[in-house]
């Protein structure tokens, strides 16, 4: 809501925003309002099945497990105890090829992910956001080159995608305006 109404998804009737930190979602807003299902799960993307890869320890559950910061930072020490991508991200930077291969294996399975969602959802534009979704410069773009090789259609491959303007604090300033709307509908209301 936040990136719809103030940041990088201004001027779009359709928008995908997917967040990619300790854990991945996605929100479609459309036609100014977010989509949450009939169960108001509709935001589950990260616990989608990721897609077949050729990486031969890639034995993920799911998307989240590939592609989270978490994620990250247990593959590339081999162990869930650490979770702090920030180290693997610098070692990268460096040209350490272990971290490396790391971050571009969960780029492609985000890149992946993406390119579904954009079949799925056919948005104006893709806004992409969270800590490592607005941050890892070269993770995201990674991600979606990746995501418009596998887009079929033109007009998707096509599609503006975009950091997100206001960076980690989209959610947590979508979530207070969303709040602030609903109190605003409740006094209307009581006022009526």
């Amino acid at each position: 809501i936040a990136e719809f109404r103030r940041g990088a998804g201004r001027g779009t009737e359709q928008l995908l925003y997917v967040t990619v930190g300790t854990g991945i979602s996605h929100c479609v807003i459309w036609n100014g309002k977010p989509i949450s299902g009939a169960h108001g799960t509709a935001y589950f993307s990260g616990y989608t099945s990721p897609a077949r890869c050729d990486w031969a320890d890639c034995r993920a559950r799911f998307v989240e497990d590939v592609c989270s910061g978490p994620a990250i930072a247990a593959a590339f020490a081999g162990t869930r105890r650490t979770r702090d991508s920030k180290i693997v991200f610098d070692r990268a930077a460096r040209g350490d090829g272990r971290a490396q291969e790391v971050i571009s294996h969960a780029a492609w399975h985000l890149g992946v992910l993406v390119a579904d969602l954009v079949h799925i959802h056919d948005p104006d534009r893709v806004v992409i956001g969270g800590g490592l979704g607005a941050h890892a410069d070269s993770y995201r773009e990674e991600a979606v080159r990746i995501a418009r090789e596998r887009i079929i259609t033109p007009h998707g491959r096509a599609l503006e995608v975009v950091p997100a303007s206001l960076g980690e604090m989209s959610c947590w300033i979508g979530s207070a305006e969303l709040a602030a709307d609903a109190d605003q509908l409740a006094t209307r209301k009581a006022l009526a």
